[in-house]
């Protein structure tokens, strides 16, 4: 089971974000090219945050994108969800992901014991993304930045 890139990128464009923040709105442009993202798709994956809450747009020609929100109170979980069709590991488990079964319900799932197993996978999966917030990987980057001695770009791929 894997992310998508919609999940993946997003995360890192929030970071980006994140990162970029005292230098007032960040530029798609600049942000895709920072990212080695298509402008393009970048721009889809940040008005999906926008109708989120997690990022605000400025129009313009010193407009682009700020944290809707303080990094702290921005859930790694909030991102990936927003972005991410069900992310669960079987469709049984849509609901666990606080997505609506993308398919219709197993005929099994009242007698099946490996419902179990995948419903106690999602729930971790889901725990873990809420228990990490973008002020974490914020703080993981500056680390990074410091330990690297600030002499070239710390890739953060997710």
């Amino acid at each position: 089971m894997r992310l998508s890139t919609r999940g993946r990128y997003g995360v890192r464009a929030m970071l980006d974000i994140a990162l970029c923040k005292s230098d007032g709105p960040v530029n798609l442009r600049k942000m895709a090219s920072r990212q080695d993202i298509s402008a393009d798709y970048l721009e889809q994956l940040l008005r999906k945050l926008r109708k989120a809450g997690l990022v605000t747009s400025t129009r313009g020609p010193h407009g682009g994108f700020r944290l809707g929100k303080a990094p702290k109170d921005i859930l790694i979980w909030d991102i990936v969800s927003a972005l991410e069709d069900p992310i669960a590991p079987v469709a049984c488990v849509d609901a666990v992901m606080g997505k609506s079964p993308g398919e219709a319900p197993c005929q099994r799932m009242s007698t099946c014991a490996t419902h179990f197993l995948w419903e106690g996978l999602a729930r971790t999966i889901r725990k873990f993304l809420e228990s990490k917030t973008l002020q974490d990987l914020l703080d993981d980057a500056q680390r990074l930045f410091r330990e690297a001695g600030n002499n070239g770009p710390v890739t953060y791929s997710i």
